[in-house]
C-alpha cells in the first residue's frame, strides 16, 4: 500500500505541478515568439550559451550556411551558362562581321573597276546629249516637236534644254496642249 500512496503523491503531484507548468510555460513561450517579445532573444541567447543548445543552434546556421551556398553555386552555374551563351553569340556575330566586311571589299574593288566605265559612259552621253540639241537646232520645229512628242518626259526636258530658248519655244508651240503643260512646268521647276 505504500506504494500506491507513493505512486498517488508521484501521480497528484505530476498532475497537480509539473503539466500544468509545462504548459504554462510552452503556453508563454509561444505567446512571446508570436507578439516577438524581447525576452525570446534574451532567452535564446542564454540556450546559445550553454553547450548541448549552442551546438544545435550552430548545427541549424551551418545548415542553413550550407543551403545558401548550394543555391548560390545554382546560380552561379546559370550565370556562367547565359555567359557560355552570350559568348557564342558574340563569336558568331564576330564571324559574320568578318565575312560581311570582306564582302564589302569586294563591293568596293567592283565600284573601283567600274566607276572608269561609268565616267566615259556620262562623258558620251553628254556629248551624244549635246549632238543631239544640234540636230534639233538644225531641223524646222514642226519635224522636232513630232520626234520630241514620242519621247518621255525627261528624255524630252533633257534635250529641250540642249537648244536655245527660241527654238525651244518654236518646238513646244507646236506640240499638243497637254504635253507642252507638262514641259513648261518642268521647265518652271528648273
Amino acid at each position: 500500500m505504500k506504494e500506491t500512496k507513493k505512486q498517488r503523491k508521484g501521480t497528484w503531484f505530476l498532475m497537480v505541478f509539473i503539466i500544468p507548468a509545462a504548459v504554462l510555460l510552452t503556453v508563454a513561450i509561444v505567446l512571446m515568439t508570436v507578439v516577438e517579445h524581447p525576452t525570446i532573444d534574451r532567452m535564446k541567447d542564454m540556450a546559445r550559451s550553454l553547450p548541448v543548445i549552442s551546438q544545435l543552434t550552430a548545427n541549424e546556421a551551418e545548415a542553413e550556411m550550407n543551403a545558401q551556398i548550394e543555391q548560390l553555386q545554382l546560380q552561379l552555374n546559370e550565370q556562367q551558362q547565359q555567359l557560355a551563351v552570350l559568348n557564342q553569340s558574340i563569336e558568331e556575330k564576330d564571324i559574320l562581321i568578318t565575312e560581311l566586311e570582306q564582302e564589302n571589299g569586294q563591293l568596293q574593288e567592283e565600284i573601283e573597276m567600274t566607276e572608269p566605265l561609268q565616267t566615259a559612259e556620262q562623258a558620251t552621253s553628254v556629248n551624244s546629249v549635246n549632238e543631239i540639241g544640234h540636230i534639233y537646232e538644225n531641223m524646222s520645229a514642226k519635224n522636232a516637236a513630232r520626234i520630241i512628242a514620242e519621247l518621255s518626259i525627261d528624255d524630252t526636258m533633257a534635250h529641250l534644254m540642249q537648244i536655245s530658248p527660241e527654238q525651244r519655244g518654236n518646238i513646244i508651240a507646236r506640240l499638243e496642249s497637254e504635253r507642252a503643260a507638262e514641259i513648261m512646268k518642268r521647265l518652271a521647276d528648273n
